[in-house]
């Protein structure tokens, strides 16, 4: 969702370069810096990260600096991140928190094929689902993901929009 949010012919949405200390994937595509658990530390003691949050063993962060260049660009951050970063770090009048999620057996069936389907997965799953029941709006991602993109575009009124 956030690639098609950040590619969309007239919106003005990026997302930033995150910080993270899980090892990279075939599949990462330049969303995110590595590092190690230290230097992470070191940016949380010298307060340097706008959110943070942990899935899993790693880390994950995105730097004031990555939020104010996209500011300045004129543009609009869109973040990614855990139930419990988005609640505890965007839960304000200046960040709409949306919850997307799809039925269970769909994510099955994708964290199948990508050989991730354990118990951790499952347990973490629930974890999340718990807190983001206290989220104000959700959409559903388990069907065509053109439908759920435009009930996202419907719910954020297309702020970033240029004309």
């Amino acid at each position: 969702m956030a690639r098609l949010l950040t590619s969309a012919r007239g919106l003005a949405y990026v997302q930033p370069v995150g910080v993270t200390t899980r090892k990279r994937r075939s599949d990462d595509a330049g969303e995110y810096e590595y590092v190690d658990g230290p230097t992470f530390a070191e940016l949380r003691r010298r307060h340097c990260l706008f959110i943070e949050g942990r899935y899993g063993e790693a880390s994950y962060g995105v730097t004031y600096v990555g939020i104010e260049r996209i500011r300045r660009a004129g543009k609009s951050p869109v973040l990614t991140v855990t139930p419990v970063a988005g609640l505890a770090g965007l839960n304000t009048t200046e960040w709409l928190v949306v919850w997307l999620d799809a039925t269970d057996e769909v994510l099955n069936d994708r964290l199948a094929a990508e050989g991730r389907l354990d118990e951790p997965e499952l347990k973490r799953r629930c974890r999340d689902r718990a807190v983001a029941a206290r989220y104000p709006h959700f959409i559903d991602t388990s069907g065509q993901i053109e439908e759920s993109f435009s009930a996202l575009l419907g719910l954020i009124g297309r702020p970033g929009a240029r004309g």
